[in-house]
């Protein structure tokens, strides 16, 4: 199994400094493809972690709507995201089987001991509305507990998946889609979501592997993949060493070296 990966950010250079030490530790020769948005903050840290890194250009009149640590906005958006990940799996991710959908807010605890049964999995983020149910169901596309919106960071879902999908988007009426469930359009793991399940791919549960935290201080998470740790969210580098001085942050990282 061979893993890489996707990760973009944006005004989070303390979370990218520490993320890509964590990787780097557990997955010292895995491709990470790390594309930053608004500034170029992170380029160094890329250089001396060994990753691919890319700039993300805006045109003029999107600039004003990106200014905070979010890859996307309305379906433009979404579609452009999606293409960097197309990209990324012709480029940095040639040799790999799967990739993990990176964010500033995963936190990797160690090596993953089991891969997906299935093409793709990760956290539970809900089902689709009714509404875009029957849109699917009405081209013969299965929705239910396998077709989940489950795409939160750390998900994984297989190279050869992604690539056959983003071959077939055209036939996707996006437009619609978002009409009839307005969650596809505000983030881009739901596009990374409706992309695999409209491409007939199956998800299942991973919480043997990922869990969800964040939600309180000092507690000790088990699992390899964490979503929603904040600490470094949107932060300067030069605050690094204020930010891991305190208290429940020391106490994060030496329960979860």
């Amino acid at each position: 199994m061979k893993l890489g990966f996707f990760y973009q950010t944006a005004n989070s250079p303390c979370a990218v400094e520490m993320n890509l030490r964590q990787i780097r530790k557990y997955y010292p020769q895995s491709p990470v493809a790390l594309w930053e948005d608004l500034n170029d903050t992170s380029a160094y840290t890329a250089y001396k972690f060994n990753v691919d890194y890319k700039r993300v250009y805006r045109l003029p009149n999107e600039r004003d709507m990106y200014t905070r640590s979010r890859p996307m906005e309305g379906v433009s958006g979404g579609l452009q995201y999606l293409n960097r990940i197309f990209i990324s799996c012709l480029t940095t991710f040639k040799d790999v089987d799967w990739i993990m959908h990176f964010e500033d807010d995963v936190w990797l605890n160690g090596r993953i001991t089991k891969m997906p049964d299935k093409d793709w999995a990760g956290g539970f983020a809900g089902q689709w509305t009714d509404a875009l149910r029957e849109h699917l169901e009405e081209r013969g596309i299965k929705t239910g507990v396998e077709t989940l919106h489950g795409a939160c960071g750390g998900v994984v879902f297989k190279k050869q998946l992604f690539i056959d999908a983003y071959l077939k988007i055209q036939d996707i009426d996006w437009i619609e889609a978002t009409k009839r469930d307005p969650m596809v359009s505000q983030y881009s793991d739901v596009y990374i979501s409706y992309l695999l399940n409209y491409n007939r791919g199956i998800w299942n549960d991973w919480m043997d592997q990922w869990e969800q935290g964040g939600y309180e201080n000092f507690k000790v998470y088990t699992k390899p993949v964490i979503h929603n740790i904040k600490y470094w969210y949107n932060q300067p580098l030069e605050d690094l060493d204020k930010i891991n001085s305190r208290e429940e942050v020391k106490f994060f990282l030496d329960k979860h070296k």
